[in-house]
């Protein structure tokens, strides 16, 4: 009966061992937004500035000078950068800094579980339901968002939804997230929109962000506008 009962005891604080390590430590979710109140030269490499640049890249940061790219977004709003014939941009000015815009179709990989099909064969054309994800990178991070959209073979195309939203960098907080304009008009595109505070360390300086996600005519592409937050 001893021996039994040891046993018994062993194999109680094994299971209450097993159930403590279970147990996930703090609050942290691995979908929560990654925010940073100062900018690397790790996060700049990270975020795609060459290496011989990044160094003095960071130097013109860290004097509270303001980059080439923003110096750039700056100059008009509703800027247009992916586009569906043209979904990778990529632009990089002379100090290093640079703005990046990716529309990718994920279509396939959102519904590896989902009984639905891609295209609907109708005489004279096809409808088609897709999913893209719509993405911006510069210096100071990133922003990104996925839409469910649908094209049909006659009318107008609409967003049914637009989710996953996610930043990373030096972000103080969402503005706005959501759809602007699910179904598009005659005279007016279908819009999603994120928009964001940013606030680039050590210049004090703070810029609002949108990323626009627009479709109309059967076509779509991203806009992206930074304005300066005056205090």
């Amino acid at each position: 009966m001893k021996i039994a009962s040891k046993k018994s005891l062993r194999f109680m604080l094994f299971l209450v061992s097993a159930i403590i390590l279970a147990i996930p430590m703090g609050n942290v979710k691995a979908n929560e937004p990654k925010n940073s109140e100062t900018i690397t030269k790790e996060e700049l490499l990270e975020n795609g500035v060459a290496p011989e640049k990044v160094d003095t890249l960071l130097e013109k940061i860290e004097k509270g000078q303001t980059v080439d790219a923003d110096l750039y977004v700056g100059k008009e709003e509703n800027l247009v950068l992916a586009t569906e014939e043209n979904p990778n941009y990529k632009k990089v000015f002379p100090d290093g800094s640079f703005i990046e815009s990716k529309i990718e179709d994920i279509t396939d990989e959102e519904n590896q579980n989902v009984i639905s099909p891609r295209k609907v064969e109708q005489i004279g054309g096809t409808q088609e339901n897709r999913t893209l994800k719509v993405s911006h990178i510069a210096v100071w991070g990133s922003q990104s968002f996925k839409v469910k959209v649908y094209f049909p073979q006659i009318g107008y195309s609409k967003i049914n939804q637009a989710y996953g939203w996610e930043y990373f960098g030096t972000v103080s907080g969402t503005d706005y997230k959501g759809i602007y304009r699910a179904n598009e008009t005659a005279t007016a595109d279908a819009v999603a929109i994120q928009k964001l505070n940013v606030t680039v360390p050590k210049t004090g300086i703070s810029y609002l962000t949108k990323l626009e996600f627009r479709m109309r005519d059967g076509r779509f592409w991203d806009t992206y506008t930074q304005s300066k937050i005056i205090p």
